[in-house]
């Protein structure tokens, strides 16, 4: 499990920057229209906010693995 959740970390932290998510306008279409659109509607401006949403979504669900596997542990032990 640990194992996943760090190789899931390191492959977002690759993906963010080779610039797998510079062009968010853009690809909210594609699955509609194919691979042949252009240009975005709105200059190419960036939303800034998409990757650090999924760090605050990484970061709970690091701080929940650690509270279940402390809370195992404890039980385990007899706590």
């Amino acid at each position: 499990m640990i194992l996943t959740l760090v190789s899931g970390i390191v492959l977002f932290i690759w993906a963010y920057r080779s610039g797998q998510f510079s062009d968010q306008n853009r690809a909210r279409y594609l699955p509609l229209r194919g691979s042949e659109v252009e240009g975005t509607q709105d200059g190419g401006v960036r939303d800034a906010k998409g990757p650090y949403a999924l760090l605050a979504l990484i970061a709970i669900a690091c701080v929940f693995f650690l509270f279940t596997l402390i809370v195992a542990l404890l039980s385990r032990n007899g706590g």
